[in-house]
């Protein structure tokens, strides 16, 4: 099945909202091989990001950024609004440095994601396997929500039972594919975590 979505403008004065047409998939994990370009690389999150506590009734701009021929669109008009739960819960809002905002909903998995520097914060998650999405799809996460995946954006597979969507502009902005980069990212990742389980202070 597919659908015309629209993509909004983040800069109306220089350039319209456009329409693209998706394919809905239902299940990513059976059709990956088919709406990727099949070949399979590894990358991790070099950026460093900033981020704070949420506050109940804080509007945040969870909107996703996409680039298509070089202008830069949202998928929603609309922002989310963080709820007294997610407050109590100790959630964190997430700040790219593509000025993307996401919530990480409780204060115990943003610690296990994050570990704080002099800058901000650096993601300790670990290298992940991506592969490049060949076209414009609609597919459906774990937790239920639908993701815009347009062609040149990446699927994480690194959990078949979990493929989700980065847009081109967030894996471009956030992650490295250089091996080099890797190999000294993984390893200050290891030494964080050792330093965590030894009750040290990074």
């Amino acid at each position: 099945m597919k659908k015309k979505i629209t993509l909004y403008s983040l800069d109306q004065e220089k350039y319209p909202n456009i329409e693209v047409e998706v394919e809905v998939i239902e299940d990513a994990s059976k059709d990956i091989e088919r709406i990727s370009e099949g070949k399979l690389f590894h990358a991790i999150k070099k950026a460093i990001v900033q981020a704070r506590p949420a506050k109940a009734g804080e509007v945040v701009d969870t909107r996703p950024r996409v680039e298509v021929d070089g202008k830069v669109y949202t998928f929603s008009e609309t922002k989310r609004t963080i709820t007294e739960k997610e407050e109590a819960d100790g959630a964190m809002i997430v700040i790219n440095p593509d000025g993307e905002e996401y919530v990480i909903n409780t204060a115990a998995k943003f610690n296990a994601k994050y570990e704080k520097t002099s800058k901000g914060y650096i993601a300790i998650d670990g290298v992940k396997l991506f592969v490049r999405s060949n076209g414009n799809y609609a597919i459906k996460t774990s937790w239920g929500e639908e993701q815009i995946v347009l062609k040149g954006s990446c699927f994480c597979v690194q959990d078949a039972t979990d493929i989700y969507g980065v847009t081109n502009t967030a894996f471009d902005g956030t992650y490295t594919t250089d091996a080099k980069q890797i190999k000294l990212i993984s390893a200050k990742m290891e030494d964080i975590k050792a330093a965590r389980i030894d009750g040290v202070t990074v």
